[in-house]
């Protein structure tokens, strides 16, 4: 990762346990009703849905509608958590976390582990980001003083080993949650065993960690501790933010989650011939200031916005290919927003971290 003088020099992953902020089931039901999606792939119709789906549905967090989005944020997270809806465990622990999914008739299992992770520690990007959306997520998080959701990591695991440990401590305990949310299996396990965290530890040391989701969400966690460390007379280094949540995700070769984002191009031409359009206003101009450009995983969909003239093209895209995504975050250079889509997301409101108790 390419760094100037100023930034800090990133160590080898440092995983913790943690007290994590879950649903209370005996509160809410299932878990499908009050968990979303990322906050940034939600649409207005979604966000609407969420609404409507259950009194304490976690959009009321994550994605509020009223003027201050922040407070409301803030108070409903005091108000359910003290009316018991949300639960803080008791005692610290890794979360195991299994997603079932199924792409083009075949079914996959992604596996993974749940935890904290230092901010020192070496963390690779492989996204551009832009600031209105870190700035958004770093004024959520100095409200509600929590990392609401996990980053979403990838650990190369190209051995297996690190798979293995996950999977033997999902066959000795049951799952704390079991859900289905938009076709997608979810199943959550805690870990409180010392000396199974001691071998996740051990089993993580040595593993690169690569950001496949939730840039901004870093980001403005590392300017939060900034912040706070700003403010702070006698910063430690166990304080609390100096940690943010991470999904660690073993991959193999491959990531067959790993998906297209194709680009959808909706123009107005100008009154002229459209031949004289499409050689002058697009191949000659390339679009500069006549297109809006809209990122969608529905092909289908597109093809069906060019035939009814809502749109005037297409740009059909090929996934990335794992290896490069992860050599070019290793090398530091970014890639475009959008380039990858990892599907199926992180549900939101699965597990939260409070900073203060």
């Amino acid at each position: 990762m390419r760094q100037s003088q100023s930034e800090e020099i990133f160590l080898v992953p440092s995983i913790e346990p943690f007290k994590a902020l879950r649903y209370n089931p005996r509160r809410v039901g299932s878990l499908a009703r009050v968990v979303t999606s990322p906050y940034d792939v939600i649409s207005p119709e979604g966000r609407q849905a969420y609404y409507r789906a259950h009194p304490q549905n976690f959009i009321r967090v994550v994605y509020g509608k009223s003027r201050d989005p922040y407070s409301e944020a803030r108070t409903n997270l005091t108000r359910w958590t003290r009316a018991g809806i949300l639960k803080r465990d008791e005692e610290p622990g890794l979360y195991p976390y299994e997603q079932e999914y199924r792409i083009r008739g075949k079914v996959h299992r992604r596996l993974g582990l749940i935890a904290l992770v230092r901010l020192d520690s070496r963390v690779y990007p492989h996204e551009r980001i832009f600031g209105g959306p870190k700035q958004d997520r770093l004024r959520l998080m100095r409200r509600v003083n929590a990392s609401l959701d996990p980053i979403f990591g990838l650990v190369p695991d190209t051995h297996g080993g690190y798979r293995r440990l996950v999977q033997a401590v999902c066959r000795a305990k049951k799952p704390v949650a079991s859900f289905r949310f938009q076709g997608v299996g979810h199943r959550l396990w805690r870990v409180t065993d010392p000396a199974w965290i001691g071998r996740f530890r051990k089993a993580l040391r040595s593993k690169d960690l690569v950001i496949a989701d939730g840039h901004h969400r870093f980001e403005a966690a590392r300017a939060f501790r900034k912040e706070q460390k700003g403010k702070d007379p006698s910063p430690r280094p166990d304080a609390p933010y100096n940690f943010v949540m991470f999904y660690l995700s073993a991959v193999g070769a491959d990531e067959p989650g790993l998906l297209p984002t194709h680009r959808l191009v909706k123009v107005t031409p100008p009154a002229r011939m459209e031949i004289e359009w499409l050689r002058e206003g697009i191949v000659e101009k390339r679009l500069k200031g006549q297109a809006k450009v809209i990122y969608t995983q529905d092909l289908e969909g597109a093809f069906e916005q060019v035939r009814s003239g809502r749109a005037q093209g297409v740009f059909v895209m090929q996934p990335p290919r794992l290896k490069d995504v992860l050599k070019r975050a290793k090398a530091g250079r970014r890639m475009p927003r959008k380039t990858t889509y990892f599907y199926p997301k992180l549900v939101s409101g699965l597990v939260g971290f409070p900073f203060g108790e």
